[in-house]
């Protein structure tokens, strides 16, 4: 458990009082209020309901379909169980198979493979749940369908020194020669491609001087398709052709018309993060430079492979890498007509692309971002442009393949997965996608079929026992962050051609740590997940300074800046309005760009440049006139914006009246929405300090109610003693809050009429009573079913059971824990039943009640009037994660790990940088069961000082 999300101290237990345990229900909860929907725009109709959960506001998962042995029974039994869970939908990813298995397999866009997915449409219909599809197999888009001109290509070449009156000796580049060109001493650039002929370049210097030749190929093929389903063997697609996909398209349109689909679409084609490895050139890619930037590169081979002068070289290098980003988006752009045409949607990850990763985020019409394992506030600059993308461009949704390697094999619990989770809303998302769940049969022994990487959240993983009471706490939150309007009041400008042009940066992937001449031969760099590329850059900084400071802010680029409109003073974008607009400091500044925000101020838009105001361009053609031209704009400018040094922009920002939140100063973390009639905020107290006291907010107030996501019918009117408890001062309003560490909550605010609904109780707890008694313990489920269920036992003192006997250590499953015992002498207003510490989630019951489940820390509830006087009866069904249970199996030997491919692995790579196989004889033993003392906390109503 983490120590951030324990509650030991008695400050932590007071702040906890707020908002209760992690629970999916509670004494009195109304099933018709928790139904009840509020119109997205306003809270009138009633304050303190929840929106109707829909199939978009559950968490959805990647289902990978292991070989695509997949069974119209087996497909309908397993998404019954998802729906169940409250899971909205999947994405279906085939994938390798399972060895042994192979009878089973189909293979991909087969007809009877067709059939397997209009089954699941139309199951997907009947549940209720959404349905999406990986435009593939595996990763990336590829396949049998892909011949060798249209595969992925990389530009390789070779460099010759040749003496006066000799020839070119030297084997040439692998691949076909597309360009062969002679430098002179006084750098004019010949093309002698014509004397290029079986091999060889028959061409010899003139008498004097010497001189330098390039042999350019280009290699066609470079990859296949990496953990490709049966079928989906092949070559990986060219992501700089559109003509290329539309070719792998028309064979889907073909299979799917040759298979006679008539089910509904999927909703959503998905494209996974750019791992088309050392794809850097296509065939048309001397044309479609020339079309974009207005100059031939062949006579500017030198400065592109790395020679010349280091300015030349940047400008040069930065024109080919705006050129395949322009490419790949186009690439893209054909993806998303496509699937546009068929009535579907689009979701694509563009992190790892060469691209403008904001543009390239924008062209679909759900950009996901993705956190790999580690997760942490420093990475938000980089994964707010996903979400940025969807907010400037008036999209309703950014999702996220989520929880990525977040522990290793069966090892990972709900309570884990709570605070990522909430890292996530802050970021920006509110789509969350699990990775993931394998899909695995019933007649397959535990532990099932399994995908390489962690984390398995399906019926198999561990966790899936009491994943419904975390499932609703995302739908709830997510519920809220996907309606109506993004929150944000700046735009922070990315100077995405700063890093094109950077003379420096050592690429993030493939190639890290290259020496100084392998880096010469770096055309192209891949911007990756979790964007420490970024670090080097102003950007960087004043993203963090925002972040830091509580400004809500989304990131914009020179082409998603295009269409924005100054009107009151605000700059409207993507259906927003935007108090003012950042420029980090940046040594260079597209024209186009500097004539938008000249035309922006003058529309009175609030514009802030920080550092030095631009003074150059980037790029290779007609500089000087383009530093001109950018001068002159520049000082229409002068002393009609705001500016200063990058450690000044809150400061700025306030002189421009952007009011920042200043709830970050007290470790609280913010997500929040805007109504036609107030505020949505998502809290979450991410320091290890309690909150209990008064909280700051930005946004005008004059009623709010506060909502706990953790379960339903736990809102009420922010009140206390018969008063709001909201207090204005001279430029702020405050709200009273209480939250422990790791707790959020839902704050709907008002900037009209009072609010009408029941008041929030503001509790204190007392000194925690313990209940003495004994406790019957009775195993009642297991997950292995081979496993010999443990004995039953007694004890009066509560701790971890796997110390009972090898039966007990191996255990995964389900214990109930029974007891009952005197209601206490003194009286109290409400008391919490607190559990301590649980291994790993909890149902409770009292006296026939049931009160909810506790997946997370606190892992205690409010009891209400299921507290009798006299005698009561207690039972608690305790669920420990499956850690212990492989753990044992790989000590013993078991042969489980059946998989084709990279088989299982562990989360860390080996001295070489790969991934080793995975062996959880080396888990540490999980405690497991109850594993402190059961109280009961006396609450007593609080009244804010």
């Amino acid at each position: 458990m983490s120590p951030r999300l324990s509650f030991l101290t008695a400050s932590m237990v007071l702040a906890a009082a707020a908002f209760g345990a992690c629970s999916a229900t509670r004494p009195g909860d109304s099933a018709a209020k928790a139904k009840t929907a509020i119109m997205p725009e306003g809270l009138a109709a009633n304050p303190l309901a929840w929106p109707a959960i829909t199939e978009t506001n559950k968490p959805w998962t990647r289902w990978w379909w292991m070989g695509s042995a997949v069974s119209p029974a087996e497909i309908t039994r397993q998404l019954g169980l998802f729906q169940k869970a409250g899971e909205g939908g999947v994405e279906i990813c085939p994938i390798y198979g399972v060895k042994g298995n192979e009878a089973n397999d189909i293979q991909f866009l087969s007809p009877k493979w067709v059939d397997m997915l209009a089954h699941t449409t139309e199951e997907g219909k009947r549940l209720g749940m959404g349905v999406d599809l990986t435009t593939g197999t595996g990763w990336p888009f590829g396949g049998p369908m892909v011949p060798s001109s249209d595969a992925s290509s990389a530009l390789q070449w070779k460099k010759f020194s040749v003496g006066a009156g000799q020839g070119v000796t030297g084997d040439m580049p692998r691949g076909t020669v597309q360009y062969v060109c002679s430098v002179a001493p006084d750098g004019t650039v010949t093309d002698i491609t014509a004397s290029y002929h079986d091999g060889k370049v028959d061409w010899t210097a003139p008498a004097s001087g010497s001189y330098t030749v390039y042999v350019l190929a280009q290699q066609d093929a470079i990859q296949q398709v990496k953990r490709s389903a049966p079928g989906g063997e092949g070559n990986v697609l060219d992501p700089y052709s559109p003509e290329a996909m539309a070719h792998y398209l028309a064979f889907f349109d073909k299979s799917f018309a040759a298979a006679g689909y008539s089910a509904p679409r999927p909703r959503s084609e998905f494209h996974d993060s750019f791992e088309y490895y050392g794809a850097n050139w296509t065939d048309d890619f001397f044309a479609e430079f020339q079309k974009r930037r207005g100059y031939d590169l062949r006579a500017e081979v030198p400065a592109l492979l790395g020679d010349g002068p280091a300015d030349r070289v940047a400008r040069v290098r930065c024109d080919y890498r705006e050129t395949i980003s322009d490419l790949h988006l186009s690439y893209m752009r054909t993806w998303v007509d496509w699937a546009h045409g068929h009535g579907e949607l689009t979701r694509n990850q563009a992190h790892g692309s060469p691209a403008n990763i904001l543009d390239a985020y924008a062209v679909s019409d759900i950009p996901e971002c993705e956190i790999f394992h580690l997760y942490e506030e420093g990475h938000i600059p980089f994964l707010r442009l996903a979400n940025s993308a969807a907010h400037v461009t008036g999209k309703r949704l950014a999702s996220s393949e989520s929880f990525t390697w977040l522990g290793d094999h069966f090892a990972v619990s709900l309570a884990d997965v709570k605070s990522p989770a909430d890292f996530l809303f802050i970021t920006g998302v509110n789509h969350i996608f699990f990775h993931g769940t394998p899909y695995s049969p019933a007649s397959a022994a535990w532990p099932g079929f399994n995908f390489y990487a962690a984390v398995n959240f399906g019926p198999n993983g561990g966790m899936f026992h009491d994943i419904d009471a975390m499932n609703a706490y995302i739908a709830r939150c997510q519920s809220i962050l996907q309606a109506n309007k993004p929150g944000s009041d700046v735009l922070l400008y990315m100077p995405f051609y700063e890093v094109w042009q950077d003379q420096h940066l050592t690429p993030n992937g493939p190639g890290s740590g290259q020496s100084a001449e392998s880096m010469k031969q770096t055309l192209m760099y891949q911007f990756t997940t979790p964007g420490d590329w970024m670090k080097p850059f102003p950007f960087y900084k004043t993203a963090m300074e925002l972040f830091q400071k509580g400004y809500a802010y989304d990131e914009v680029s020179d082409k998603l800046l295009e269409p924005a409109q100054a009107e009151n003073g605000d700059i409207l974008l993507g259906g927003n309005r935007y108090k003012a607009i950042v420029i980090p400091e940046s040594p260079v500044f597209p024209v186009e760009t500097m004539r938008k925000l000249v035309e922006l101020q003058k529309g009175g838009a609030k514009i802030v440049f920080l550092g030095k105001m631009p003074g150059d361009v980037p790029g290779f053609k007609d500089v000087d006139a383009r530093r001109q031209e950018l001068a002159g704009l520049t000082q229409q400018l002068e002393g009609k914006v705001a500016t200063g040094d990058s450690a000044q922009v809150d400061e700025l920002l306030a002189g421009e009246g952007v009011r920042r939140e200043q709830m970050m100063d007290q470790g609280i973390r913010f997500a929040r929405r805007f109504r036609s009639d107030g505020v949505d905020y998502f809290l979450v107290n991410r320091s290890d300090k309690a909150v209990d006291g008064w909280v700051p907010l930005a946004t005008g107030v004059s009623s709010a109610v506060l909502l706990n996501p953790l379960y339903g019918g736990d809102e009420g009117r922010a009140e206390y003693a018969g008063r709001a408890a909201i207090r204005h001062s001279k430029d702020s309003a405050e709200v009273y809050l209480q939250l422990a560490p790791g707790q959020s909550c839902i704050l709907r605010t008002s900037g009209g009429e009072r609010l009408n609904a029941p008041a929030w109780k503001y509790v204190e707890p007392g000194t925690p009573e313990p209940i003495p008694s004994t406790w019957k313990v009775h195993f009642t489920e297991k997950l292995d079913q081979t496993e010999p269920m443990p004995a039953d036992f007694s004890t009066s003192t509560l701790s971890d059971y796997t110390g009972r006997g090898d039966a007990y250590k191996s255990f995964a499953g389900t214990a109930v824990y029974s007891t009952t015992f005197e209601a206490p002498s003194s009286k109290a207003q409400d008391y919490y039943l607190d559990l301590g510490k649980v291994g790993d989630s909890a149902r409770v019951t009292l006296n026939g009640h049931f009160l909810g489940t506790l997946w997370c820390a606190p892992f205690r509830v409010r009891v209400g009037e299921a507290l009798h006087p006299g005698q009561n009866s207690l039972q608690i069904e305790v669920t420990n994660i499956a850690q212990n249970r492989i753990r044992d199996f790989d000590q013993r030997g078991v042969v489980w790990k059946i998989y084709k491919d990279i088989n299982v692995v562990n989360i860390k790579h080996g001295t070489a940088g790969d991934y080793v196989p995975m062996n959880a004889a080396e888990y540490p033993e999980r405690p497991a069961g109850l594993l402190e003392p059961v109280k009961l906390v006396p609450l007593t109503i609080k009244t804010p000082e």
